[in-house]
């Protein structure tokens, strides 16, 4: 719970001070990625940070360019943060053949989504 409210404040802040200082997300590096570092290709996470800070400054489209399962991750953030228990009960009462599936897909989006970003 606590961890969704700090992120979503951490998107909140970092969209709201880099618009005022007139700096766009594309130009935001915060963290190098040691996978890209190395390899050159970028890891599937790569683009996060910039799209959390388009989020943050209202650009939805620069968002989605930059990583579009920011959308997801958002929805998520949202949901843990209002909503921890009614979250935490409708996860625990899954049959655990459920939670391992949801796992999987989740799993594949992601990686998918970074084989599409890679390939295009």
């Amino acid at each position: 719970m606590w961890l969704a409210r700090i992120f979503l404040i951490g998107v909140a802040t970092t969209g709201l001070l880099t618009c005022s200082l007139g700096i766009q997300p594309g130009d935001v590096r915060l963290i190098p990625c040691p996978f890209h570092s190395v390899t050159g290709i970028e890891c599937p996470g790569c683009g996060m940070t910039r799209a959390c800070t388009a989020v943050g400054q209202g650009q939805l489209g620069q968002a989605w360019h930059h990583h579009p399962l920011v959308f997801g991750l958002i929805i998520l953030a949202i949901g843990f943060a209002l909503m921890p228990a009614l979250c935490r009960q409708g996860w625990e009462r899954l049959h655990r053949g459920w939670q391992v599936a949801m796992l999987g897909l989740a799993t594949t989006v992601v990686l998918g989504v970074w084989l599409f970003r890679v390939v295009t």
